[in-house]
C-alpha cells in the first residue's frame, strides 16, 4: 500500500532480493518500458494477454534461472 509496483520492485531489487520480477499492464509504453527495465523489471507482459504469451515468458524466466543456479554451484 501507498506506492506503485514499480516502486515495490526497485525496493526490493535494493535489498538483493533476487527473484524475476513480470509487470503486467494495460498501458505500456515505450517510456514504462524503459522506466520498468530500470527498476528490476525482468519482462513486460501487455494486457489483454493470451496464456500462451504468460507461458513462454515464465518458461524463459524459469531457464534462465535454473542456468544461474547451475553456474553458481559448478
Amino acid at each position: 500500500p501507498g506506492r506503485t509496483g514499480l516502486e515495490f520492485c526497485a525496493e526490493l531489487r535494493a535489498r538483493s532480493w533476487n527473484r524475476s520480477f513480470v509487470l503486467v499492464t494495460g498501458f505500456a509504453d515505450k517510456a514504462l518500458a524503459i522506466e520498468s527495465l530500470r527498476k528490476g523489471v525482468d519482462q513486460i507482459i501487455e494486457k489483454p494477454f493470451d496464456l500462451s504469451a504468460v507461458s513462454a515468458v515464465l518458461k524463459s524466466l524459469a531457464s534462465g534461472r535454473l542456468a544461474e543456479i547451475e553456474k553458481e554451484r559448478a
